[in-house]
């Protein structure tokens, strides 16, 4: 097993989140903040997450940037009860959690930096034309910038066509198609 080889401990109940703490704690080369990531990274700023159901000032603001980091894997993720939540589902999730679960301050910043659409994604736009996510700018979650592949028709557009949403106002992504 390569957590056994690396010497790390799977921690499987609520109880052993003290373990995780107390392992970086002696480890001597961090300091608290550190283990309240491990600690806390399933607390909730509305105070119902474990292991202790702490919220507010006492959820660490660095266990709250790994927990909504957690949080988007977890849900994007194939579980035996559900399929995965699609990346722009899991953004908009993220989004509704702000001063609920996470401070507003850390869902803005971790949003920043997230493509709702990542590259690859074919989307319907608001002009009825069929797309193909490129890439996504720092800041532009959800505006990326497309390479048409169809237009209004249905037809294959007449010359190749790459539009930055970020700089088209009005035209933006209604539907992720695949």
């Amino acid at each position: 097993n390569d957590n056994l080889m690396y010497g790390l401990v799977d921690i499987r109940t609520r109880d052993d989140y003290t373990l995780g703490y107390r392992m970086i704690m002696s480890a001597g080369c961090l300091d608290e903040s550190h283990a309240l990531v491990a600690y806390q990274h399933h607390e909730s700023l509305d105070g119902t997450g474990y292991p202790l159901g702490i919220g507010g000032a006492g959820f660490h603001i660095y266990a709250q940037i790994a927990a909504i980091a957690d949080k988007f894997d977890a849900l994007t993720a194939n579980r035996v009860y559900r399929r995965p939540y699609s990346a722009h589902e899991a953004y908009e999730l993220c989004a509704a959690t702000g001063n609920y679960w996470f401070c507003d301050s850390v869902v803005k910043a971790f949003l920043h930096n997230i493509a709702a659409y990542p590259t690859g994604t074919v989307v319907e736009l608001s002009n009825g034309m069929v797309a193909v996510a490129l890439d996504t700018p720092r800041g532009r979650s959800v505006f990326p910038r497309v390479r048409v592949v169809a237009g209004r028709d249905g037809c294959p557009p007449g010359t190749d066509s790459e539009i930055a949403l970020w700089d088209n106002t009005g035209l933006h992504v209604v539907k992720v198609l695949g």
